[in-house]
């Protein structure tokens, strides 16, 4: 199975902190060092899959958000959508 980093790349180091999410599984969350910037998670529960943080992109003109997770604690100012596929939390 191809792992995350085999579908994109990160220029620069990240530094990793591991801890349990709301499904008690590992999440690695993958930050800047420099700045403390989340870039990436890696989570048990979604192998061989990276949740990129869309806004650490150089170009966001092509991102459609299909879903949106963590929406029980969303800003009410935040537009979902009803296309879209909402997660009062992180799926299990």
């Amino acid at each position: 199975m191809a792992g995350p980093n085999e579908s994109f790349s990160v220029q620069g180091k990240l530094q990793t902190f591991t801890n349990a999410g709301d499904s008690g599984r590992k999440l690695n969350r993958k930050f800047c060092p420099r700045c403390g910037s989340m870039v990436v998670i890696e989570a048990e529960g979604f192998p061989g899959m990276a949740l990129i943080m869309g806004g650490t992109l150089d170009d966001t003109s092509w991102l459609n958000p299909t879903m949106a997770l963590f929406g029980d604690s969303a800003q009410p100012w935040l537009a979902i959508t009803h296309d879209m596929k909402r997660f009062p939390r992180m799926p299990s």
